[in-house]
């Protein structure tokens, strides 16, 4: 029994002690119905009284015990959403591949994810389904094929990718495969550049015109030929 029905139970108990005290006396002096009426009409209004107040105390510790249930539910959703996060963020990090700066990777490297190189690759890249990002002072001399190629750094070979993106310090050396290219101001290409194909409607590729200098390709200087990518500006 705690402390708050200890208490309640002593102001019964001395409610109870008065209305006899006050019968007793009463008794004493011959007044015997008053007494028995006064005393019938104080247990009727401590009956209800007291019916009351235990009503009231349930309903506090029902709505306590409601508040504390809700909060640990909560707390332990937030605990497995924050594990949820943790356990993904690991799993996104453990797919990534990074060549760090000043390593010199010789060899071919096939891998789902993002690839980022800051180092030096020689060989082929292979992420159908990934990203390779080729980073500032970073370099590839092989063929990439990702599905999306971000390069701020330079790359010589053959490079294939749905989306490719050519940044401000990027420069790439060979032949370019791909459905949307993007060239920053500053990005150089130099090569042969082709369209991917739709399904549906397969394109034909023409090639550089024989005898021709390598062509610099900027933001300003592709032109279309019947759908077809060819370079005619030649670098200044």
């Amino acid at each position: 029994m705690d402390s708050r029905s200890w208490s309640r139970d002593n102001i019964f108990l001395n409610i109870g002690i008065l209305c006899w005290i006050l019968v007793l006396t009463t008794w004493c002096y011959d007044y015997h119905t008053i007494p028995f009426l006064f005393l019938l009409f104080l247990f009727f209004i401590a009956h209800i009284l007291r019916e009351r107040i235990f009503e009231m105390f349930r309903k506090n510790k029902e709505s306590e015990a409601s508040v504390a249930a809700k909060s640990a539910v909560s707390a332990g959703e937030e605990k497995g959403a924050l594990m949820l996060d943790k356990t993904v963020s690991a799993e996104d990090k453990s797919s990534n591949t990074v060549i760090a700066s000043g390593v010199r990777f010789e060899g071919n490297i096939n891998a789902n994810g993002q690839i980022y190189v800051y180092g030096t690759i020689v060989g082929n890249i292979e992420s159908q389904e990934g990203i390779v990002k080729i980073m500032r002072n970073g370099l590839v001399e092989g063929n990439i094929h990702s599905r999306e190629l971000i390069v701020d750094g330079g790359v010589k070979g053959l490079c294939r990718a749905e989306s490719v993106d050519i940044c401000e310090n990027g420069r790439v050396e060979g032949t370019l495969t791909y459905g949307t290219l993007s060239i920053k101001k500053g990005g150089l290409f130099t090569g042969q550049a082709e369209v991917l194909p739709h399904p549906e409607n397969a394109v034909n590729v023409v090639d550089l015109i024989p005898g021709a200098m390598p062509a610099l390709i900027t933001s300003e200087n592709v032109s279309d030929a019947d759908g077809q990518k060819t370079v005619t500006t030649e670098c200044p």
